[in-house]
């Protein structure tokens, strides 16, 4: 007996006291599955993919905006100009490259490895949208 599964001893029953799975058990079906076929049946689907959100998409490109920026400030230490005027022209560029991402003139593409969640939804909405145009589904 293994786990209190099986006889306690093979003596006497006429077995050697191997214990198999029932393959003819029928096992209870799951509910859940019946009521999501029945919708995708009717053309309804419960399921919609999952909205990105704007807020960290935008603030993803803010984030890149000042790696640009803190790349500039670099460069320009490296080419000899004083403190002062560095500050003056990374804020500047901080301005200018901040208004032009909030207005979607300006605009990082990421690699497809580092993408996260929420580009990733943007991407199969864009894509989604591209479908039903390309089939004249509404």
């Amino acid at each position: 007996m293994y786990n209190n599964i099986g006889l306690t001893t093979p003596k006497g029953s006429g077995t050697n006291g191997y214990v198999q799975r029932n393959l003819a058990g029928l096992r209870p079906q799951r509910v859940d599955f019946k009521e999501l076929n029945k919708s995708l049946k009717h053309g309804n689907p419960d399921f919609k993919p999952k909205a990105a959100n704007p807020e960290l998409l935008l603030h993803e490109q803010k984030r890149k905006v000042e790696l640009d920026l803190l790349k500039l400030e670099d460069e320009l230490k490296a080419a000899g100009m004083n403190e002062s005027e560095i500050q003056d022209n990374v804020a500047k560029e901080r301005k200018q490259m901040i208004r032009a991402v909030e207005d979607g003139q300006l605009h990082y593409e990421t690699e497809l490895e580092k993408k996260d969640s929420h580009q990733l939804a943007v991407d199969k909405q864009n894509e989604i949208d591209r479908f039903e145009r390309a089939f004249g589904i509404n």
